[in-house]
C-alpha cells in the first residue's frame, strides 16, 4: 500500500518531509508512506528507496491485523 499519510502514529504526512534538491535530479523524488506485507517473517532492519542513506526508507514492524 502507498499513501501520503502513515499508518503508524505519530509519523507525519509526507508533506512534512523535504527531498534533498539536486540540480541534476528532474523530476523531484516522489515521497510516500509504504506498507509492505511479506509471506513470512522478515528480520530487520528493512530499508528501501534511493534516499535510504539519507534517513528515509526505514520500515518498522506492525502488529498483525
Amino acid at each position: 500500500d502507498v499513501a501520503r499519510f502513515s499508518w503508524v502514529e505519530p509519523s507525519p504526512p509526507v508533506s512534512a518531509f523535504v527531498a534533498p534538491k539536486r540540480a541534476h535530479q528532474k523530476p523531484p523524488s516522489v515521497l510516500a508512506h509504504v506498507r509492505l506485507e511479506f509471506d513470512e517473517e522478515v528480520r530487520g532492519p528493512v530499508l528501501l528507496g534511493k534516499q535510504r542513506y539519507l534517513g528515509l526508507g526505514l520500515f518498522r514492524p506492525m502488529l498483525s491485523r
